[in-house]
């Protein structure tokens, strides 16, 4: 669980540090952010007695892992939620940082990742206050 708990942390503060974007996509940031999400959600669901084997079920289906969560009682606002649903999770879970698909990203409604900056604070801050 502290492991899970320990990198999401490492990932956001990493993507903290990145200089501003110097393209209308940058991927770095979109990695970074997505795995620090990623990461604590399942922190989260493991602080809750979840086993890993059935965590690792959700693969890194974001909207998946936050439905699991807020099964086991994560409590996060609708925007952040819905944030994580589509425009993090569809960054996330297609892979797009690492093997970018510039049309596809565009058809499908990749967002500057300073929009996600607040979902992703909220999505910390809840999970730090119900595991610790």
């Amino acid at each position: 669980m502290a492991n899970f708990w320990e990198l999401a942390q490492q990932y956001h503060q990493a993507y903290r540090t990145l200089p501003p974007q110097p393209y209308p996509i940058y991927w770095p940031p979109y990695l970074l952010l997505g795995h620090a999400v990623e990461m604590a959600l399942k922190a989260f669901l493991l602080s809750r007695g979840i086993p890993l084997a059935r965590i690792k079920t959700g693969g890194h289906d974001l909207k998946r892992l936050r439905k699991m969560a807020a099964a086991k009682g994560l409590e996060l606002t609708d925007a952040t939620a819905r944030m994580i649903d589509k425009p993090i999770a569809h960054m996330h879970g297609n892979l797009l940082a690492r093997y970018p698909d510039y049309a596809g990203a565009m058809r499908n409604g990749v967002i500057v990742i300073s929009e996600c900056e607040a979902a992703v604070d909220e999505l910390m801050r809840q999970v730090r206050m119900a595991m610790f």
